[in-house]
């Protein structure tokens, strides 16, 4: 019981891992000149394994208006006039919003099937595995989400 328990700790540990490094490799770039815009503020740090880790707010700009913070309400609201670049919005803005309950189901899954009280019983197991499935769904979601935005952004700037 013990050593599956320890097994658990060390696979949900390397699934976290993997998903903030798959999710932070993606950077935006936009050429000079550009109708649509991107850039980031460091918007903070965090010291964590030894490491320091900055964390970044993205914001879109067009020409001649003020910059916004980058979500899916204010990309769609950037490119409407693209019907190419919406099409990739409207995904991208679904995606962010279906990461918001697998979140949910992997902190609250894994957490009580950890922490319960009864670890063996089968609503345990049940919550455990609903929670390192929704992990995979998550990191898809997230990168499918990004590569969206970018394309949105992309097209948006070739119109």
């Amino acid at each position: 019981m013990r050593f599956q328990l320890i097994s658990t700790y060390k696979l949900i540990l390397i699934f976290v891992c993997l998903s903030v490094l798959i999710c932070s490799c993606s950077q935006f770039s936009t050429p000079t000149g550009a109708r649509l815009a991107v850039s980031s503020a460091i918007t903070g740090s965090t010291y964590s394994n030894g490491k320091w880790h900055t964390n970044r707010t993205y914001y879109i700009k067009k020409q001649n208006e003020q910059p916004q913070k980058l979500n899916g309400r204010n990309l769609v609201a950037a490119v409407n006039d693209n019907p190419s670049a919406l099409s990739h919005a409207k995904v991208y803005k679904v995606m962010r919003t279906a990461t918001i309950p697998l979140f949910l189901t992997l902190f609250a899954g894994t957490t009580y099937g950890i922490l319960g009280r009864e670890k063996n019983s089968t609503l345990a197991r049940g919550f455990l595995t609903a929670g390192l499935i929704s992990l995979p769904a998550l990191i898809i979601t997230a990168s499918i989400g990004s590569r969206q935005a970018k394309k949105a952004i992309r097209k948006y700037n070739e119109f």
